[in-house]
């Protein structure tokens, strides 16, 4: 474990309190409200420490920049594809599909699963709604 700094925890507090699944440089921008001088680049090193660690949850879904998460209990993602909205997903049938998932990659693998990640992608309520719409 690394040592903690007055910067990662700043940067961990930020992400906790965002339900937003901001980006790394949306991090920063309320980092540096309370650090001024806190760079992009100590941001994104403490986010991927974070992550390595599992206090915190990186995820990236094609064609959309890398999100982060503060909430760790276990859920998956959905990422809209055309306003790039990400949603959490706790669904107790999901949690248990993919458990039915974990076991046959484990199988098909031969070794023992550490984690599963989850996204889904597709369109939102909202854009589907406006979907053939002029925006």
């Amino acid at each position: 474990m690394i040592k903690n700094s007055k910067q990662r925890q700043i940067v961990l507090n930020v992400l906790r309190e965002l339900d937003n699944h901001p980006t790394a440089g949306e991090v920063w921008e309320i980092a540096k409200k309370q650090m001024p001088n806190i760079s992009l680049g100590t941001v994104y090193r403490d986010l991927h420490q974070l992550a390595r660690e599992r206090l915190i949850v990186s995820f990236i879904q094609e064609g959309q920049p890398e999100r982060f998460d503060g909430t760790c209990g276990r859920h998956f993602h959905f990422v809209c594809d055309r306003c790039g909205k990400v949603s959490d997903l706790f669904g107790k049938e999901l949690l248990v599909q993919c458990d039915a998932m974990s076991v046959l990659a484990s199988e098909e693998c031969g070794g023992q699963l550490r984690a599963d990640s989850l996204v889904f992608g597709g369109l939102c309520a909202e854009c589907g709604k406006n979907i053939g719409k002029i925006i």
